[in-house]
């Protein structure tokens, strides 16, 4: 498979951020993130990896070293390594971004690996079997 409808794979969940890996390689990583508002990523940083968020929907802060970017639909923030970085949602509205993480990893299955309509749960449980 070499396409997929990224909003097909948005889901959302009260209790916590949503997150599904959509592509995994030796040399990317794309995941997709999905909040409800109020919700966020704490400050973490990955050592040899950088990492570009591309907001698909909804508003929000994304973090980077220490600079707060006050982000809508279609920005891009970008944080190299090794940068402490951040996300959180709006209080009034949902958030969804996809990021772009590079170095990835090596991968039984490599390509696009989310798959339209899967909860969160069933691609946390396929994720796990790939580590």
């Amino acid at each position: 498979m070499h396409a997929i409808t990224v909003r097909d794979l948005v889901e959302f969940d009260p209790g916590k951020r949503i997150k599904k890996r959509v592509v995994l390689t030796e040399n990317l990583i794309t995941e997709l993130l999905c909040y409800e508002p109020g919700q966020g990523t704490v400050t973490h940083h990955h050592v040899r990896e950088d990492e570009a968020f591309y907001v698909i929907e909804g508003r929000g802060t994304i973090t980077v070293d220490g600079l707060v970017h006050t982000v809508g639909p279609t920005d891009l923030v970008f944080a190299p390594a090794p940068l402490d970085h951040a996300l959180q949602a709006a209080p009034d509205s949902r958030f969804v971004v996809i990021y772009f993480r590079a170095p990835g990893r090596k991968s039984a299955h490599p390509g696009i690996v989310a798959t339209p309509g899967e909860t969160a749960a069933a691609a946390d449980e396929i994720a796990a079997r790939d580590r």
